[in-house]
This record gives structure tokens, sequence and C-alpha cells, in this order.
């Protein structure tokens, strides 16, 4: 290579690395570009979503209030709240998101059912305990259900919640024992009816000698990063 040739190179890359320099520089004018901190904030913004409670219910699980559908069965219970929850999520206002969210319009209904009374922890198994512990950090998790209705919805919680079904099989196969599972489902609209996704914390032993459940709704709005300025 002749001598010209090699300055006009050596000048060409000196040219091209002070622009390298200027372009970042630009970026860097005003802080490095964060892009960990933009996935934190998603992280911040998904984990804060402002959950309002509406209703809690005491429900009966006993056999003969079910059968007959009692209005203190669960299931009666238990269709009156998802319907109210469903029915008039649209209607109640936006609870407030962290700082740096803006609520996304998105919206789901968290339905959970819990025994009332356990058995004191002094006489629980060891099994019951140990998988209190290994799932309140992790609940078990079930593959997602669509449903057309809130009555097929209810059906079907009450057959799973039984042990009945693929899924409920599958429940009752990782929470034996007279252990008792907690549940929580999130239901938001989907494209063919209501979406479901089901946890659950299996645990302490409910008290046999009562059939009383726990059930509540409350009403979750996603909360996005703001696209403006914070």
């Amino acid at each position: 290579m002749s001598r010209s040739k090699t300055i006009h190179i050596r000048h060409f890359m000196a040219a091209l690395g002070l622009s390298i320099l200027l372009t970042t520089h630009g970026a860097w004018a005003n802080g490095p570009i964060d892009h960990k901190s933009d996935e934190a904030r998603r992280a911040s913004c998904a984990t804060t979503s402002a959950e309002q409670p509406l209703e809690t219910r005491i429900g009966s699980a006993g056999i003969l209030y079910n059968l007959a559908e009692h209005p203190k069965s669960i299931r009666s219970v238990a269709a009156k709240l998802l319907s109210s929850a469903l029915d008039g999520e649209d209607a109640i206002p936006a609870a407030a998101c962290g700082a740096g969210c803006t609520a996304s319009g998105a919206s789901e209904v968290i339905y959970r059912v819990a025994p009332k009374v356990f058995v004191p922890d002094a006489k629980q198994a060891p099994l019951c305990l140990t998988l209190e512990a290994e799932t309140t950090r992790n609940p078990l998790q079930f593959a997602a259900q669509e449903f057309k209705s809130v009555e097929a919805l209810n059906a079907w919680v009450m057959e799973f919640s039984q042990g009945r079904g693929e899924l409920g099989k599958q429940l009752y196969a990782q929470c034996g024992g007279n252990c008792s599972p907690r549940y929580e489902f999130h239901i938001a609209q989907g494209e063919g009816g209501l979406k479901v996704e089901t946890s659950v914390v299996c645990g302490r032993a409910r008290d046999t000698a009562s059939d009383e459940y726990e059930v509540s709704t409350a009403l979750r709005r996603r909360c996005d990063v703001s696209s403006g300025p914070n």
C-alpha cells in the first residue's frame, strides 16, 4: 500500500473515530441509557398493579346445602360474587398506580376461596406444614382455561376443587394427605370468553368440624410504564 493511501485511510479512521465519539457523547450527555432500569420499572409497575377488594362472604361446603343450591352454599355464594364482580368491573374507578406507572385499562378479577377454620398448628401433619411453606413461596400453577359464561366457570371451579377432571386430579396428586388447598383464580376477558389462570397454596389442614369457606373477589387493573415524562 502506498504512503498516500495509508495517510488517506488514517485520516478516514480518525474522522470516523471522532464521529463515533461525538455521537456517543451526545447519547450519554444526559447519562447512560439504562435498559435494566426500564426493565425494572416495567416489573415494578406489573407487581404493584392496584388491587381493590370488592366483596367477601362466607359459604358452606356442606353437601346438603350445595345439592339444594341453598343461598349459603359455596356454589351459590361463588356464583353471586363472580357475577357481581365481572358485571360491575367497568363501573369501578381505577385505583392509582405507582409513580412512573399508569393504568392500562386492562383488568382482571381476583377470586379467592379458602377454608375459614384450620386445625391448630400443633396438630398439623408435618407434610401439610412442609407444603404450606413450599407452596406459599411457589404456589401450584395450573394451565389456563377459557369459559363461555360465569356459570361454566363456576361449575369448573367446583369440579376442580373436588379433584375431578384432569386438572382436579393433578391438584389432588400434588396436595395429598389431609392438607387443604387455598385457591386463587385470575379471571380476565379472553378471545373465547373468560380466561382463568389458577394458583393454589396447599398447606394447613382445615378443621372438618367446620364447613365454612371464605369467598372473596377483588379487581386488579394492570399498570404499565408511563409513556410521558415522569
